[in-house]
């Protein structure tokens, strides 16, 4: 595990950031890691708290997060009104050891009593794939509460240093065996990944906003989703 101390530094360049941009942006706290995989509470305050400086500024502060982060509430209430909350929802837990099942994420997003984003990501085509979906899907409408605003879609997707990082050397390279042209990653194939998201996009409401994850123009276009005025998981 990598813990970054330069936090003093980042927080006065978010400030330098604040005052001089007036063009609203989404500052993303889940790219390099789960936004909450250290739910220490001391070390949460001190990470959270200076993020109130977002607080009457036309920008938000996207969490993004497969553990339960209601802990957030009592910790910085006045974040509140300028963060976005987005989890990662995905069937297979057999690959997301050491995190909460996506049930508990559900529930999470329910009792934060407020909109919340979903990302379906990463998808493959493992055995069983649908029906995983189709529970997700019944488990969002038994939930009334729970209100999402859009949904991004992404496929297992990686660069080729992953390879001598991952544990798994098997499984995961054998589904994600196409390597795109447009950005070197090896994905899931094309062919299988518009299967799924067709079948996914089927299962929810035709008015439901969808968005994709780093993928190339064509592919929004073959889902018919506007790429051009994206409403994905990291804007505003």
């Amino acid at each position: 595990m990598v813990v970054y101390t330069n936090t003093d530094r980042m927080f006065k360049e978010i400030e330098k950031f604040i005052l001089e941009s007036k063009v609203p942006f989404v500052l993303n706290t889940g790219e390099l890691t789960d936004s909450f995989c250290m739910m220490d509470r001391k070390m949460l305050e001190s990470i959270l708290n200076p993020f109130i400086l977002f607080e009457n500024t036309p920008h938000k502060v996207l969490f993004v997060t497969k553990f339960n982060p209601t802990i957030i509430i009592n910790v910085t209430p006045d974040l509140l009104q300028n963060a976005i909350f987005s989890f990662s929802i995905s069937p297979f837990s057999k690959f997301e050891e050491g995190t909460e099942l996506w049930q508990e994420r559900i529930r999470a997003a329910k009792a934060l009593m407020r909109p919340v984003r979903l990302r379906l990501d990463p998808m493959m085509p493992e055995l069983g794939w649908m029906q995983g979906y189709k529970e997700i899907a019944q488990a969002i409408f038994e939930e009334p509460a729970l209100q999402v605003e859009r949904i991004t879609l992404g496929r297992l997707r990686f660069f080729s240093t992953a390879k001598s990082t991952m544990t798994d050397k098997g499984k995961l390279f054998k589904l994600a065996s196409y390597r795109r042209p447009e950005d070197k990653r090896w994905v899931v194939p094309d062919e299988d990944f518009l299967r799924m998201a067709r079948f996914i996009m089927a299962l929810f409401p035709v008015d439901t906003q969808f968005a994709l994850c780093k993928e190339p123009v064509h592919i929004w276009e073959k889902l018919g989703l506007d790429w051009q005025n994206p409403k994905c998981n990291c804007v505003i």
